[in-house]
Formats: structure tokens, C-alpha cells, sequence
């Protein structure tokens, strides 16, 4: 009777020994993997910083500006929207190239003794009792954050702006 595991490339018969380069490889595409997301995280926080500044730039605006609303911070929180928006912009593209790099692995993991980023990720999906979630699921939370928060100041300060011209 066939289980299903069948087709895991953890389960067959042991393979020659793929070659030292071939190794190499798969340890530098390994890496690559692991520095993407390293590259994600600095993205997270760069945008991060990006976004607070511009909300410090809505509360600094409003201390020093003499009138309610000017066109400044209309752009400032159009700025904000763009900013949030590219941040998850970034966040599915590095998204997107991780997965293409762990179907490559996964796909040299063929050749190896053991795939054990597929023995991972199967063992994850398997799990009984907890969901295993991507970080994708929580990391893209903060940049729709801002972005809810950009469009209301933007909102705010464009209906501001505009009652007070219409009532002058």
C-alpha cells in the first residue's frame, strides 16, 4: 500500500556520491537563501524607519505650521502611502525569490543523501496541533499598517484643507 511518502526526496535509494563542486553549490545556493532573508530583514527595518519618520513629520507639522492644514502634509502623508506601499512591493518580491530559491534546492536535494529543507518543510506542513505560518503572513501586517494610517492622515488632511478653503 503506498503511503505517500514515496515520492519524498529524502526516501530512495541511496545515489553515488554527487561530487565535491556539486556540494559546493548547493551549499552556496544554501547560503544565498539564508542571506536573502537576512536582506529582508534590513528591508524591514529601513522601511520601518522610513514610516515613523513620517509620522514624526505629521506630529512636527503640526506644532510648527501656523495654519490647520497645508499642502505640505498632504504630501507628506501621500509620501507615507507610497513609502508603505513599496515596503510590500518589497516584501512579495523577496518573497517571491525565496520560493524560486527553495524549489532550486529542493531540486538539488535530489541528488543528495538526505533533502533535508524538504524533510523540513514537509515535517512543518504535518505538524499536528500547530499551523506553521510563514513570516510573509505577519511581516506584510506592519507596511498595511502604515498604509491604513498614511491614507487616513492623507484623508484627514486633504478634507481639512478643503473645508477650510470652501469656508473662507
Amino acid at each position: 500500500m503506498a503511503t505517500g511518502s514515496e515520492n519524498h526526496p529524502g526516501n530512495r535509494d541511496p545515489q553515488p556520491d554527487p561530487g565535491s563542486a556539486y556540494i559546493e553549490q548547493y551549499k552556496l545556493y544554501a547560503q544565498s537563501a539564508d542571506s536573502n532573508s537576512a536582506r529582508r530583514i534590513s528591508v524591514n527595518r529601513y522601511q520601518a524607519g522610513l514610516n515613523i519618520a513620517v509620522v514624526a513629520l505629521y506630529g512636527l507639522t503640526e506644532t510648527i505650521v501656523p495654519q490647520p492644514v497645508t499642502v505640505i502634509q498632504i504630501f507628506i502623508a501621500l509620501v507615507g502611502v507610497i513609502l508603505a506601499l513599496a515596503w510590500l512591493g518589497a516584501i512579495w518580491s523577496m518573497r517571491r525569490l525565496n520560493v524560486e530559491k527553495f524549489k532550486i534546492i529542493h531540486s538539488m536535494e535530489e541528488h543528495l543523501p538526505r533533502a533535508i529543507y524538504y524533510e523540513e518543510w514537509e515535517g512543518l506542513a504535518q505538524a499536528s496541533g500547530w499551523h506553521y505560518r510563514h513570516l510573509h503572513d505577519f511581516e506584510k501586517i506592519v507596511p498595511i499598517a502604515f498604509s491604513a494610517l498614511h491614507i487616513s492622515a492623507f484623508c484627514y488632511f486633504g478634507y481639512t484643507l478643503a473645508r477650510a478653503l470652501l469656508c473662507s
